[in-house]
């Protein structure tokens, strides 16, 4: 039995909480123009409400009301962090209105360590260049914005929308991502990556149409000092969407990954993919569903890598791959059933990680051998447990949950399509 650090009472409160966070937002059917707030460019809120507003809180209480509070507990690897709580003190900078930058913007707002950052405008943030992230104890709230939620639109193909580098202690909850779904082959940029991180908390997004990745988990931020490329990383009741490769967790080493309680839907390929080192990756409660985008198209749901000796980032580790697969749901509906689980060599020795797998709803017709290398569960810290469900609770114990807190009409739909594939007998 997986662990459960929470009681059964409790987790039906965190589920009471966030249903009562549901919202509504109108979204298209491609890479979306949504119409659902103001344009970056409007003169209304960055005339009138243009400075970033501040506030120094010492004793590490945040001013978010019930709907906007992200003092709720996380689980996983990541959940040791406390964003910026963390910090003695920290500011609450509010976001006051949707334009790529200058005062009041989010992207000012990322300028500083030590900041919990919440949003008292929703929209479009049609970005200009890419947003980095480069200072630790940083909590991003889009919890906090008013309907139609914080919507982040890439700007350019090479370009990302937000990259987490080189930084500690970060939650980003509530925030939905956009970009071109062009599916570039060379020169594509991600929705959402993390390079060089440790102690990161991903909850509650939706991102989709992703030129390259929706998120990747990959390289470090120096390679030349050995060490963990990421480590301590949760990635939870989050929506990746109609996206060419959705998550690619590669050129490690990365210690300590949590992926949990996510839709996958619609996406080519890379549900993830894992490959080079991760040492421990718990993968528990996660749906894949419709890989190949189109029914009948090519594509596949998970990739898991045997041992590669040389990861291509310098960072070395022992190419292995040592994950937990546990209660998870690979739904075909029109996809390739026999690409729901790969197993790859990747070119070094041809041994295998530690892997266990428990209780996967897999289509028989699944080619590769799903047997686990080791006769138990890898352990899991306290600390780190995830609430764990039987597979076939996934589609009213997860899918309802999944992404932000006001789904677009097309995010509605998606989760819906996948919640009917899990109920077809």
């Amino acid at each position: 039995m997986h662990h459960l650090p929470w009681g059964w009472l409790c987790w039906m409160g965190l589920m009471l909480f966030f249903c009562g966070a549901c919202g509504e937002q109108n979204g298209g059917e491609d890479p979306p123009d949504s119409d659902a707030g103001a344009d970056a460019d409007s003169d209304s809120d960055s005339d009138t409400d243009s400075d970033v507003d501040t506030d120094t809180d010492a004793d590490g209480d945040s001013d978010a009301d019930a709907d906007g509070d992200t003092d709720r507990p996380f689980e996983g690897f990541g959940a040791v962090t406390e964003g910026a709580a963390g910090c003695p003190e920290f500011d609450v900078v509010q976001v006051t209105t949707l334009a790529d930058s200058g005062a009041g913007s989010l992207r000012e707002a990322l300028s500083g360590t030590c900041r919990r950052i919440e949003f008292s405008v929703g929209g479009d943030i049609r970005l200009t260049s890419q947003l980095v992230l480069n200072d630790s104890f940083i909590t991003i709230d889009g919890a906090t914005a008013p309907s139609p939620g914080v919507t982040l639109v890439k700007s350019s193909v090479p370009q990302n929308i937000l990259v987490v580098e080189g930084v500690t202690d970060v939650i980003i909850t509530h925030l939905r991502f956009i970009g071109h779904g062009t599916d570039c082959e060379d020169d594509c940029g991600d929705n959402l990556s993390l390079v060089g991180t440790s102690r990161v908390v991903i909850d509650h997004i939706s991102s989709g149409y992703a030129d390259d990745g929706a998120l990747d988990i990959a390289w470090g931020l120096d390679e030349t000092v050995p060490g963990w490329a990421n480590s301590d990383i949760t990635v939870s009741w989050s929506l990746f969407y109609r996206t060419a490769k959705a998550m690619l967790i590669k050129y490690g080493p990365h210690r300590h990954l949590s992926i949990h309680h996510n839709l996958f839907t619609r996406n080519v390929e890379r549900n993830p993919q894992v490959r080079h080192q991760a040492e421990l990756l718990d993968f528990v409660n996660n749906v894949v569903h419709l890989w190949g985008r189109e029914p009948g198209g090519w594509g596949y749901g998970m990739r898991l890598y045997d041992h590669d000796g040389d990861s291509g980032s310098g960072f070395g580790g022992d190419g292995l791959v040592d994950a937990n697969i546990i209660g998870n749901v690979f739904a075909p509906n029109g996809g390739l059933p026999q690409n729901a689980i790969q197993r790859l060599s990747g070119g070094g020795d041809g041994s295998l990680g530690q892997l266990y797998f428990d209780d996967n709803s897999v289509p028989v017709e699944n080619d590769a051998p799903l047997d686990s290398t080791v006769d138990q569960m890898l352990p899991i810290p306290t600390h780190a447990g995830v609430t764990t469900y039987s597979s076939g609770d996934l589609g009213s114990s997860v899918l309802p949950l999944v992404g932000t807190h006001f789904p677009s009409a097309e995010e509605k739909m998606l989760i819906d399509e996948a919640k009917d594939s899990l109920s077809d007998p």
